[in-house]
């Protein structure tokens, strides 16, 4: 199966979309909290989504022609999650265990035992990656699961339609996204927040989209048009894409949120093909480093700002000094930090924490685990990861639209 190269500034833009996320989940005492474009930032699953779309259909083009070919796409995508999943959900198990296993002694006190979003049942359904199939009324065990567990179903039906229906797969996707688009707006569901009911038709919608973005990635790069833009035209472009993205996502309503998916892909396209001032920014080492680190930032966050709970818990109940409130008046819910002041320092600690812990997944069992699951399902290969996308890129320090694009294995 052949491969194209990635296209490097997308991987920064899931980095930062990742810490977002990440930033979104965390509850501490802080003004952080209380921006609107935090609040919101649930939406930048649905970029998840699209460049998802998008980068499946660069790298494997738009037609699985052999059952081979699906083996391998379905293999490499398993290879490519699912570790990192199974390896979150036996953190959280042994975290569960050391709840209780604290709370004997009155420390930390909470639900049953394996009870409510931490049943067994549930435990089994996320081993499973059915948990996105309305089988529990929220998420369970690690929350932000429910989009692997979509995104998995969501390359096992593009699989199927690439084989089965390569010359219909565009009005089929076309169709799929105005049925759902539709069906969400009518539905009262158009602020997409759409988790375990109907979490997989909201990755098809954008997944689609991003397809259908890659597409016209194909066409606009082979345009007159795409050869005449400067530099400077480019920096204009990306920089009203940013703006409206930033504005969008801080002030419109979030019943208007159904039209994200759509803007998404804009951005998708427009950073693939720019190569302005903003999109030379997200070739910067450090942005890549982020990008690179992008899928354990998002699964592993939930789990790290527990424990980080748990330990502000232990610590209070020990010291007596306070560290956990409820911030919102009237709110059961327990924010990090007795003031301003520390939860702002809270916010910078686990961001620092988020990404070493991150970095140490990615190395440990990302990287490795995704040769060997490779390696026993194709036999032995060569393969590359982000790191060596980063240091050619770094290195050379290029600003050439064709040196964004470097070739890894690692999609």
């Amino acid at each position: 199966m052949s491969h194209k190269p990635i296209i490097v500034p997308l991987e920064s833009l899931r980095g930062i979309c990742a810490l977002c996320v990440a930033i979104m989940h965390f509850q501490a005492t802080s003004p952080i909290y209380d921006l609107s474009f935090v609040r919101n930032s649930y939406i930048f699953v649905d970029f998840f989504f699209v460049l998802s779309g998008f980068v499946i259909s660069h790298a494997y083009g738009h037609a699985l022609s052999s059952r081979i070919e699906v083996w391998q796409f379905l293999v490499r995508r398993f290879a490519r999650l699912y570790p990192l999943h199974f390896a979150t959900l036996a953190f959280l198990v042994l975290l569960e265990l050391l709840r209780w296993g604290v709370s004997g002694s009155a420390i930390v006190s909470g639900n049953a035992l394996f009870a409510e979003n931490k049943s067994l049942a549930a435990l089994l359904a996320n081993l499973a990656l059915v948990q996105v199939f309305n089988l529990f009324p929220y998420p369970t065990w690690n929350p932000p699961s429910w989009s692997i567990s979509a995104e998995c179903w969501t390359y096992l039906f593009y699989a199927t339609v690439m084989f089965a229906l390569p010359r219909f797969w565009l009005p089929l996707a076309a169709l799929l996204i105005g049925l759902l688009t539709w069906a969400f707006t009518a539905n009262s569901m158009s602020d997409l927040q759409i988790t375990v009911d109907y979490g997989f038709f909201r990755c098809v919608l954008s997944f689609g989209l991003g397809s259908l973005a890659y597409v016209a990635y194909e066409h606009v790069t082979k345009s007159r048009i795409y050869t005449l833009l400067r530099s400077a035209h480019w920096t204009l472009i990306e920089s009203v894409i940013f703006v409206a993205l930033v504005s969008g996502v801080s002030f419109l309503p979030i019943r208007y949120f159904i039209c994200a998916p759509y803007f998404f892909a804009i951005v998708v396209l427009a950073v693939s093909v720019g190569s302005g001032s903003i999109n030379r920014l997200l070739c910067r080492r450090s942005l890549l480093t982020i990008g690179m680190l992008s899928y354990s930032i998002y699964l592993i966050h939930v789990p790290l700002q527990s424990l980080m709970f748990y330990m502000a818990l232990v610590i209070e109940r020990c010291s007596g000094f306070k560290i956990i409130t409820s911030y919102i008046p009237g709110s059961e819910s327990p924010f990090i930090g007795p003031n301003a002041y520390v939860g702002t320092i809270m916010y910078v600690v686990m961001i620092f924490l988020l990404i070493g812990a991150s970095l140490l997944c990615y190395q440990k069992i990302e990287v490795p685990w995704r040769r060997r699951i490779r390696a026993m399902a194709e036999g032995p290969q060569t393969f590359e990861d982000h790191s060596a996308v980063i240091g050619a890129i770094s290195g050379r320090q290029s600003e050439t639209r064709g040196d964004r694009s470097e070739s890894v294995e690692s999609i």
